[in-house]
């Protein structure tokens, strides 16, 4: 009975090349699941801030909140990462001499979803300030259809300060969530070596 026990909780050698795409396959899939739930959290928290002060939010929540979810972002990943382990080595093992075969390849895995992460904030961010600056010359054409020149001008001034102030909050808030999302990935290159000899 005990020798049948000891086959049936026996883990499964695989290889170094199988160990990464199960690893990046589980992050990838916990990625995508721990991150939907996050986002619909956020966009609840936001929606329910903004009804409180009706879309006007005091300076130091445009901060804080960021801040917290750069917290947020960095251990959810920083999980992600502990889930897509404990799934795979639960029931299998790597030999140790291909075990920095498995570092190296997920670290290069980590270090490709820093450049697409700062990919996508960049073009993100491009494409909404680009909107923005259109909105604005739209606004523009529009105050000197309707209003006198002078009235226009002050109306332009008070729209380019808006624009100004917007894009200035929305640079800072983006660059502190994404150093959460950032350090959280860099930090998977130690988190995912010591998981990954804990659990093997």
């Amino acid at each position: 009975m005990k020798e049948e026990t000891k086959k049936s909780t026996k883990k499964q050698v695989i290889s170094a090349g199988t160990a990464t795409r199960g690893l990046i396959n589980g992050f990838i899939s916990y990625g995508f699941l721990v991150g939907f739930i996050f986002l619909i959290i956020y966009l609840i928290v936001m929606n329910c801030l903004n009804k409180f002060t009706n879309n006007n939010l005091p300076n130091e929540l445009n901060y804080t909140i960021p801040a917290i979810a750069a917290i947020l972002a960095f251990f959810l990943i920083r999980g992600v990462c502990y889930l897509s382990s404990f799934d795979l080595f639960k029931k299998c093992k790597v030999n140790k001499k291909d075990l920095n075969i498995v570092y190296s390849n997920t670290n290069l895995f980590f270090i490709l979803l820093v450049i697409l992460s700062v990919g996508l904030l960049t073009v993100n961010l491009t494409v909404k300030f680009r909107n923005q600056r259109t909105e604005l010359e739209d606004l523009k054409t529009q105050y000197y259809e309707i209003y006198e020149e002078k009235m226009a001008d002050d109306l332009l001034v008070n729209a380019i300060e808006d624009y100004t102030t917007n894009k200035t909050i929305t640079l800072v808030k983006t660059m502190i969530f994404e150093c959460g999302v950032i350090l959280g990935l860099f930090s998977l290159f130690t988190h995912q070596k010591k998981l990954v000899e804990k659990l093997n």
